[in-house]
């Protein structure tokens, strides 16, 4: 009979808790001013939202001015594909493909860090090309 480690109970309950949390395991850093488009790959699938199915990787995109004019786009979307951003004071925002197809979030944001997520309301896992440009 095989005897019970308690060393084991710790990495066991941490990588519980790390899967229950939700929190982006991969985010890269994208910070203004952009000089040029800057894209990432970021995969959809996985916890679930309102606005889709999101994987374990995220987008974070830090405004160092007063505020910016920038475009989040999803270069590859499906008919599923969605763009989720969060950011400071409560930001939120869900885009969903337009009627050419395209995810995009054009906008002014103020000054801050804001996380972009990409999701698939079937929630099928996929890579996505997302590009960030500074208007």
């Amino acid at each position: 009979m095989k005897r019970f480690n308690r060393w084991m109970i710790v990495p066991a309950t941490a990588a519980a808790l790390v899967s229950m949390t939700g929190v982006a395991f991969s985010q890269t850093v994208v910070q203004t001013p952009l000089q040029s488009a800057t894209t990432v790959s970021l995969t959809s699938g996985g916890a679930q939202s309102s606005c889709g199915n999101f994987g374990n990787e995220a987008l974070s995109l830090r405004i160092t001015e007063s505020f910016a004019s920038v475009t989040v786009r999803v270069e590859n979307p499906s008919a599923d594909t969605t763009l989720y951003i969060t950011g400071p004071n409560n930001f939120t925002e869900c885009k969903r493909p337009n009627t050419q197809g395209v995810v995009e979030a054009p906008g002014v944001l103020n000054q801050g860090t804001y996380t972009v997520y990409v999701g698939d309301r079937a929630g099928n896992s996929q890579v996505h090309t997302v590009s960030v440009s500074q208007n």
